[in-house]
């Protein structure tokens, strides 16, 4: 099966989104770093959907970035 993550909502989704390379590779990591707070929801381009109030489908998630108290980001996920 092919995967893949694409940034779908949050800071920069609709001018500069994140998104990985569509991959069948078994362990396969992506990285992205994050510069600004918010909310980033994301997919799996084949298999994901983003959800809709009190119906989640398919292969998705967000990342949630939050300011650390004194310097640089946090990110909770």
């Amino acid at each position: 099966n092919f995967h893949s993550v694409v940034q779908v909502n949050g800071p920069g989704a609709g001018t500069n989104p994140f998104q990985s390379i569509l991959t069948e590779q078994i362990g396969f990591v992506f990285e992205h770093t994050f510069t600004a707070p918010g909310t980033y929801g994301y997919i799996c381009e084949i298999h994901g959907s983003a959800p809709q109030p009190d119906h989640p489908q398919g292969m998705w998630g967000s990342v949630i970035v939050i300011p650390a108290p004194h310097a640089g980001l946090a990110v909770l996920a």
